[in-house]
């Protein structure tokens, strides 16, 4: 998305774009699929299989279709989104994220693919996140406003 975003923050994702923990998502989506906490299988579609062959490269997740989805497919067409799509996106990451918040020992230990990014790896990441800020405002100056802006 960084690279679709053009400008500055894709030229800087370039140059970071290996230190993102973005490589190797096929592997964290068929595992993420694979947990069966009640938590997150509230929010998440029913799985019915998973298939993953690493040495073909293979990563296959068959589950529900979903129907009436608003937003499919729009990651090059931020047209739809409206900024209450994007607070109710926000909250569903962050309900999946504070599943493991304090816990994250455990969940590597569990999933090995899961590998948090430690304080100093994000300070070596901090002109990308300069970028990604700056194009936020820029796109979004009704969220990112100077009161949030201060606490960066």
């Amino acid at each position: 998305m960084a690279q679709g975003c053009g400008g500055d923050l894709a030229d800087i994702y370039e140059d970071f774009k290996l230190q993102t923990g973005f490589r190797h998502t096929h592997e964290r989506e068929v595992t993420a699929m694979s947990m069966q906490d009640p938590q997150f299988l509230q929010m998440a579609p029913r799985v019915y299989n998973i298939w993953c062959d690493k040495q073909k490269e293979i990563f296959v997740i068959a589950m529900e279709m979903l129907e009436n989805v608003t937003h499919f497919d729009t990651v090059h067409d931020i047209s739809q989104w409206t900024i209450d799509d994007i607070k109710v996106a926000l909250c569903a990451i962050a309900q999946f994220h504070s599943m493991y918040l304090g816990k994250t020992e455990d969940l590597v230990q569990q999933h090995p693919c899961f590998q948090p990014m430690g304080q100093q790896h994000m300070v070596m990441l901090e002109p990308l996140w300069r970028a990604f800020l700056e194009h936020n405002v820029t796109e979004f100056p009704e969220i990112w406003t100077s009161e949030r802006l201060a606490v960066s």
